[in-house]
């Protein structure tokens, strides 16, 4: 056998190189033991970027084709539960003759309530297990139920690893808007009146004295009992049940051929504003009748960014949302030309916003609302700064002299450990108060002139200026000393919270009847500043404050058996199988799931 050649040589260290690193499979075809193997293999010899191309859709395609596996499943087990709630709730009582439902409520309803409870658990099992949010796998779940109805070929295609996931969770969301309904003929339409037997008060009863209502009456939960369960391992249908007949559900059957279509061809971003125009087209609802409904949706909603930052979005009808944007860009504009103005038009824009929901004084946008909160990066700290209607304050950087603090406000003594005593400090801002425009249509009554407040914890040597630990707004986190020290100056109340000097407990705390105390609800905010079930971020102000131990059954309202629990999650502990206890020796509270798996609380957020 001759000796390997330079090129060979080269061309084996650069094979060994792309298998080290994870670039070749060294047995794509198998274990290469056939003669016919190793050829189609000799192309490892030399990786060619056409090769590794290759390899990389095989991949993207095996991760198309698990995403769809895991939406499947997660389906599939919404499903089951339905289906088989007693895993989950535990057996039905109704079953029992002498049984009697404390809460009056009829057999049907017992049963419905386990079945939507049976969904909730299940839900909070997957996501504390997968460490998703109970929203995603709730959203992944009804995106999959979507495509397999309503969207059959979109949904097959995306088992077969031919499309992404942002292709098929766009058409779902899309295809959720077309009409539930099927389409159907005028004809049609007459011969179900006169063959439903409607009475003067409603419904008439059937022959064996079953109320005769329409399905779209029905709870749709309770078609999903009568699903029968697949086995382990089988794959669930394409289509989720029987494909429409024919002339039935045209939108879904276009939009599905359509996006299909497009989906195949472009990226996702465009896709999205095909599929959109898509859907318009094939939507047989006026865009009247939709607007109204989806006017429904809107909100305002907050979203924490870094750095001391947050965005707030509105979700408005599109006419008063242009109408919002050019009131703040006139306004903006307005105060461009000022001849000592240096923030850029992006800016003052978001300054104009601020003021024009917080500031009652000074009018929108005007020089006194604008330049007390949004030019503090323009001057030192020690400056000072000036409150909403422009009065200055000293901020107080070494020591605030005892008349500066209200009479019923007492620093809070020192805890064990190295951190500073806290005091929360409610500060006020301005009413959100905004002239109707021509656009707009006018309200009653202007509201009355009240200042909303917001809450924020500052450690009393840091409001002193001797200390340097951050402050922290509730239901965002740490935020910086300027920001803090001037909202303490602007606070109309402050809120104490004692300790003990050496173990740092809350003093004075009533143990003895069932009703939460003021101060003791202060306190569980503080120490659990959210819901305690894994994964939930709901703020402990708007939480249930839960016995762990029954006050019924001995247990005492204090510090040690309280946790806030927001409604959803107070009702599945009480409802399903979920349960929690904490440890007495180091206090740390774990919830044990249906399953008998075993989650720890989240770790404190700030």
């Amino acid at each position: 056998m001759p000796w390997p050649s330079d090129e060979d040589l080269s061309a084996d260290a650069a094979t060994a190189w792309a298998i080290d690193v994870g670039l070749v499979d060294p047995h794509p075809f198998g274990d290469g033991a056939t003669d016919a193997a190793a050829d189609d293999g000799a192309w490892l010899l030399t990786p060619t970027p056409a090769h590794l191309l290759g390899e990389l859709e095989h991949h993207v395609r095996e991760r198309h084709r698990a995403t769809a596996a895991e939406y499947r499943l997660l389906r599939l087990l919404l499903h089951e539960a339905v289906a088989d709630p007693e895993p989950w709730v535990g057996p039905d009582p109704t079953l029992d003759l002498a049984w009697t439902d404390p809460r009056r409520r009829t057999v049907a309803a017992v049963r419905r309530d386990r079945r939507d409870m049976a969904e909730r658990a299940v839900i909070a099992e997957i996501a504390t297990r997968l460490r998703l949010s109970e929203q995603t796998v709730r959203t992944r779940a009804a995106h999959a139920e979507t495509l397999q109805s309503r969207c059959p070929e979109v949904w097959n295609a995306f088992v077969d690893g031919t499309i992404s996931e942002r292709h098929a969770v766009e058409s779902a969301r899309l295809a959720t808007s077309l009409p539930d309904e099927p389409e159907s003929s005028p004809a049609d339409e007459t011969e179900s009146l006169l063959a439903a037997p409607i009475g003067a008060d409603g419904p008439v009863p059937g022959s064996d004295g079953a109320t005769l209502l329409p399905d779209v009456l029905l709870d749709d939960t309770a078609t999903l009992a009568d699903e029968p369960a697949l086995a382990s391992g089988e794959q669930a249908p394409a289509s989720g049940g029987p494909a429409p007949a024919s002339g039935e559900h045209e939108s879904w059957r276009a939009f599905d051929e359509g996006a299909l279509d497009r989906a195949l061809r472009l990226p996702p971003a465009r896709f999205s504003v095909s599929a959109r125009a898509l859907r318009e087209r094939v939507h047989r609802e006026s865009l009247q009748t939709r607007h109204r409904r989806a006017a429904r949706d809107r909100g305002v909603w907050l979203s924490a960014e870094l750095d001391g930052m947050a965005t707030l979005t509105a979700l408005l009808p599109a006419d008063r949302a242009h109408d919002a944007l050019a009131h703040v860009d006139r306004a903006a504009r307005h105060l461009r030309v000022a001849p000592d103005e240096e923030r850029t038009l992006a800016q003052l824009r978001a300054d104009a916003f601020a003021d024009l929901l917080t500031r009652s004084t000074g009018g929108a946008g005007s020089r006194a609302g604008t330049g007390s909160i949004h030019r503090a990066e323009e001057r030192p700290a020690s400056a000072g700064d000036r409150t909403g209607d422009g009065a200055p304050f000293a901020v107080p950087n070494t020591a605030v002299p005892a008349a500066a603090v209200p009479a019923a406000v007492v620093p809070a003594a020192a805890p064990p450990a190295a951190a500073p005593p806290t005091a929360a400090v409610s500060t006020a801002t301005a009413p959100t108060v905004t002239a109707p425009t021509a656009a707009s249509p006018p309200t009653p009554s202007a509201p009355p002139d009240r200042r909303a407040s917001i809450v924020i914890t500052v450690p009393a040597l840091t409001l002193l200026g001797a200390g340097d630990e951050p402050a922290r707004l509730d239901g965002y986190g740490p935020i910086d000393l300027d920001t803090a020290r001037r909202l303490a100056g602007e606070a109309t109340s402050w809120v104490r919270i004692l300790t003990h000097p050496v173990t740092g407990v809350p003093l004075a705390l009533d143990r003895s009847t069932y009703r939460v105390p003021t101060a003791l609800r202060r306190w569980l905010g503080v120490t659990s500043p959210t819901c305690v079930f894994p994964g939930c971020g709901r703020p402990a102000r708007e939480c249930d404050l839960d016995h762990l131990a029954a006050w019924s059954a001995g247990g005492v309202t204090d510090d040690d058996n309280l946790a806030p629990e927001c409604r959803h999650h107070h009702r599945i502990r009480h409802e399903t199988r979920w349960n929690p206890s904490r440890d007495p020796d180091t206090g740390d509270l774990r919830w044990t799931s249906p399953l008998g798996a075993q989650i720890a609380e989240d770790p404190p957020p700030f």
